[in-house]
């Protein structure tokens, strides 16, 4: 048992944030007053049918690879006169879902990655021509801009050794692994996304490891042997995050292009956003999220679009995907996406909102892309959230998280009983690949 020490534990605290957090918060409420940025959400009690999804995924990190599993579930939810229903329901079987990772390179957040793509495939085999708008759990704005965020630190490293590698033309042979991912990855990815809807997400696991391979074979036997030496880890660790994020994007794409098509609205709630809009605009408090600061100044059943107070900055496309060999190692460019996605999904959807909300209980953060949703369909949509939100939140959204919930202990028991079926059928390598981490072996 841990106990409280009995030193004062918050003296390494900055004293700004002690010091000056009052003042900050009052001059936050000013600032809200003078550009008149809030409003008020008004009950909206008309009938409707809408979607919610969540997901979740448990990983065990084993001795050299990673093993994981996925559940995501969409239910299409019914408002009306008589009542509250669930009409239907698309959910994904974990057991489909079980994934070797390889390599062990950041495998719990590239499991996350691969949820965010399954609960958008989910969610897209519920669409209705009746569905009066969709609700996803996440950032909306984290779909676009992670690819980017996740993928630069690898690929400034993979031009930074090719650079050294004199007198090799860099830039014309990262260039020539860019051309092989548009041409022979991009149409693997299309294909696994051409199946029938209910299908794409086994058609995916059944070829995660055939994308990477196919694609990794085409560079192998194109560029020269002793710079494809120099840069193999880092190129296998780059395809593995790329072939993950596009997943994503491709998921992404399918789903706001068939909804914009439709006309209907999506919006993405967070329940602990980390985002610093606002605070990183007070001294005192910058260290701070915006959901601390805006629990003391947002009135309830009142919402807050940011763009109001600060500007937005949009998704650049052309800093996402790289056109000619001498864009390569352009500061700010970075290869994160087949240029087809740069010129659709990153051009379509790149403008969005981001807005703090009070249901009757602590702040939550809403996002969107604004070409399918506008600031009046936000307001019908919050009235109508304000009317199924226990505690301050969207009671179906806690019925999805609940059924999607997966529990640390069943990983760890599914990925013994990998290892224990491989030491009785298969080599000796893999199966040490499988084994018990090191912490779990020594500790």
């Amino acid at each position: 048992m841990v106990h409280l020490p009995e030193k004062n534990i918050f003296s390494g605290i900055p004293q700004s944030l002690i010091i000056g957090a009052t003042g900050d918060i009052e001059k936050a409420k000013k600032w809200l007053q003078e550009k008149k940025a809030t409003e008020k959400i008004r009950s909206n009690y008309e009938d409707f049918v809408s979607v919610f999804t969540d997901g979740s995924n448990v990983v065990s990190e084993r001795r050299g690879c990673g093993v994981a599993i996925f559940s995501s579930i969409s239910i299409k939810y019914k408002r009306d006169n008589s009542g509250e229903e669930i009409v239907n329901f698309f959910q994904i079987n974990p057991q489909d879902t079980i994934l070797i990772i390889l390599p062990k390179y950041y495998v719990s957040s590239r499991a996350n990655t691969i949820m965010r793509g399954l609960e958008y495939i989910t969610a897209y085999n519920l669409i209705d021509d009746d569905i009066t708008f969709f609700v996803f759990d996440g950032s909306y704005v984290t779909s676009l801009i992670e690819p980017r965020a996740s993928i630069r630190d690898l690929y400034t490293e993979l031009i930074r050794i090719a650079k050294s590698l004199k007198p090799v033309k860099y830039n014309e042979i990262i260039f020539e692994i860019i051309g092989i991912m548009e041409e022979k990855l991009y149409r693997r990815m299309q294909s696994i996304f051409s199946v029938e809807s209910d299908k794409i997400y086994k058609e995916f696991f059944a070829h995660y490891y055939t994308l990477f391979e196919e694609t990794y074979n085409e560079i192998e036997n194109t560029i020269d042997k002793s710079v494809l030496s120099a840069i193999s880890g880092y190129l296998q660790n780059y395809l593995f995050l790329f072939i993950e994020q596009n997943f994503v994007l491709s998921a992404l794409k399918l789903l706001l292009d068939t909804l914009q098509r439709k006309n209907i609205p999506a919006i993405w709630i967070s329940k602990d956003a980390e985002g610093r809009h606002l605070t990183r605009e007070l001294k005192a408090i910058s260290l701070s999220n915006d959901l601390a600061l805006l629990d003391f100044i947002l009135g309830n059943r009142e919402f807050l679009p940011v763009s109001k107070l600060v500007n937005l900055s949009e998704i650049e496309p052309d800093r996402v995907t790289i056109y000619e060999a001498k864009e390569v190692d352009n500061v700010g460019k970075v290869y994160a996406t087949f240029q087809e996605f740069a010129e659709t999904l990153y051009e379509d959807y790149r403008k969005y909102e981001i807005v703090y909300a009070k249901l009757g209980g602590p702040v939550i953060q809403l996002s969107y892309p604004k070409k399918i949703v506008n600031i009046e369909t936000l307001k019908d949509i919050l009235g109508k959230l304000l009317t199924i939100s226990k505690f301050g939140y969207p009671q179906p959204l806690v019925y999805v998280h609940n059924r999607s919930l997966l529990r640390e202990r069943m990983i760890k028991q599914l990925a013994e009983g990998i290892y224990k079926f491989c030491e009785k059928s298969s080599s000796g390598f893999l199966c040490n690949l499988l084994k018990r981490s090191g912490r779990d072996l020594f500790l």
